[in-house]
């Protein structure tokens, strides 16, 4: 599957995630309908400026809209802790998973 497809694939997703709608993604984020559309056609992958615009909006990671983020599906984890807290996690907005990344550094300094 090339990277285009695996961006629309996390484009699509995101949007489920959230409940936005391609229209209101494009009014908060400045990035306009028509490339949304092709983004989510698998045609492109958005640029570096478009994914962080729409990753500010959809509370992802911009690699993850440009196809080259990646994660685990929570079948291939054992721990049930893990997974819980991946899911936790998913509705999380990136600011916060910063925050949860630094905490969990401090914790472990201790």
């Amino acid at each position: 599957m090339d990277f285009y497809k695996i961006s629309a694939k996390n484009l699509r997703a995101e949007l489920n995630r959230t409940g936005l709608t391609v229209s209101e993604l494009s009014k908060t984020s400045g990035v306009s309908m028509s490339s949304i559309s092709q983004y989510l056609s698998g045609r492109c992958a958005p640029t570096v400026p478009n994914a962080s615009k729409l990753a500010a909006v959809l509370g992802c990671h911009p690699l993850v809209l440009m196809g080259l983020g990646f994660s685990l599906p929570n079948e291939e984890i054992d721990d049930p802790i893990i997974v819980e807290v991946t899911n936790e996690m998913r509705t999380m907005s990136y600011k916060q998973k910063e925050h949860l990344l630094k905490y969990i550094r401090l914790m472990k300094d201790e």
